[in-house]
């Protein structure tokens, strides 16, 4: 995602960086014809993870959790599997085997949500499944 303006984030898939927070700063960096980035940072594996979750997870249509392994490396344990199904029992999420999304209740509680597929780490886990 690219974000423009004053303080706006944006990340590549593997950097995520900033503007200036500066109204002053921005302005003259677009002046002078530079971008106006504050900072970035390279997401490690369990960051570049917790994104695509947090992000996908507030898409509408939710994300594709099959891909996401793919891209990371993982293995989802049978147990994460099973929190899957007591967020559908209560109503938080829609599970079709390859895509997972928010369900109306579920997005106005989503952090909390989100927390709960991969805390403790699925990392951690994932890595432990054969």
């Amino acid at each position: 995602y690219r974000g423009f303006g004053v303080g706006a984030h944006s990340f590549d898939c593997a950097t995520r960086f900033w503007n200036t927070a500066s109204l002053e700063d921005y302005s003259a960096a677009v002046r002078s014809n530079r971008l106006p980035v504050a900072d970035s940072e390279t997401l490690t594996r369990s960051m570049r993870l917790d994104e695509r979750f947090m992000l996908g997870l507030r898409r509408t249509e939710g994300f594709n959790i099959h891909l996401v392994a793919e891209e990371l490396g993982i293995r989802y344990p049978s147990e994460w599997f099973g929190r899957i199904e007591e967020l559908q029992d209560a109503g938080l999420v829609s599970f079709d085997g390859t895509h997972l999304k928010l369900t109306a209740a579920g997005r106005l509680v989503a952090t909390g949500v989100t927390e709960d597929l991969l805390w403790p780490t699925l990392l951690s886990t994932s890595e432990a499944t054969p």
